[in-house]
């Protein structure tokens, strides 16, 4: 029973076994190994709201999408016509950059870029929960 015990002891390395045989002219090169940062980001999510008054601030909201912030639009103070320009440039560039349109009422929409998930829950769903105390 010890010469079993004996070569388990060896066959995990931690034996007296010394008959080791080295092998000379065996050159080992190092392997590349790919490092992943696990760190997240710390930075946190900003949200920006825009009320523009006309047309021609509809560009400070590209830029604000193109640098990966969320926006916002208010779009209760502005007419009809320019209401829907700002809105067919913005869904432009939303286009472009794979981002997401939300529209939150009438004149509020909800603008994101490629790497925000908008998660919408139907008011019907809401109002048609198990529990509907809120009515």
């Amino acid at each position: 029973m010890g010469q079993t015990w004996q070569k388990t002891l060896n066959f995990l390395g931690w034996g007296e076994n010394g008959e080791y045989e080295e092998q000379e002219g065996e050159n080992l090169s190092p392997r590349k190994r790919r490092v992943l940062s696990l760190s997240s980001s710390s930075k946190q999510m900003e949200i920006v709201v825009v009320e523009p008054q006309d047309f021609e601030g509809v560009q400070g909201v590209a830029d604000h999408l193109k640098g990966r912030q969320a926006v916002v639009i208010n779009l209760q103070d502005v007419d009809s016509e320019t209401a829907r320009r700002i809105v067919d440039f913005t869904s432009g560039v939303i286009y472009a950059l794979d981002g997401r349109l939300q529209k939150v009422n009438e004149s509020i929409f909800l603008f994101t870029p490629s790497n925000v998930n908008i998660i919408a829950e139907k008011r019907e769903s809401r109002e048609a929960g198990l529990f509907s105390w809120g009515r």
